[in-house]
């Protein structure tokens, strides 16, 4: 009973993981007001992404540590496209965590490159 409950559960992830997965029209919420809404998959906000984009045009020095949040944000965006999907679908311990979108929780390192606007200035 307890192996049939966890392949039910793995078949209910495959199902719905492709209607929640980023492609190049859903991936950007592009009103200026983030208004939160329950469609799904969840987006990046325009004014998030505007003040990342200006950060990482003024960072001052391009180090390893800046190079490696750098890498996170674009791995993470990427692990939440479609061109993720068949390494979702295709893994047992990713379909545990059943949506894509929950990486937009490190896709919040973006709000570090902000902070570069405010060091350039000082």
């Amino acid at each position: 009973m307890k192996g049939e409950s966890a392949e039910t559960a793995y078949e209910a992830a495959k199902t719905y993981l492709p209607e929640n997965v980023w492609r190049l029209h859903n991936f950007l919420d592009t009103s200026f007001a983030f208004e939160y809404t329950k469609d799904v998959p969840f987006r990046l906000g325009l004014v998030q992404v505007i003040l990342a984009a200006a950060g990482l045009l003024s960072i001052r020095r391009r180090d390893a540590e800046w190079l490696y949040f750098i890498a996170m944000a674009l791995l993470a965006g990427l692990a939440i496209s479609v061109w993720a999907q068949p390494l979702w679908l295709s893994s047992d311990i990713l379909l545990v965590a059943q949506f894509p979108w929950r990486l937009l929780s490190f896709l919040s390192i973006l709000a570090l490159f902000t902070g570069a606007i405010l060091v350039r200035s000082a």
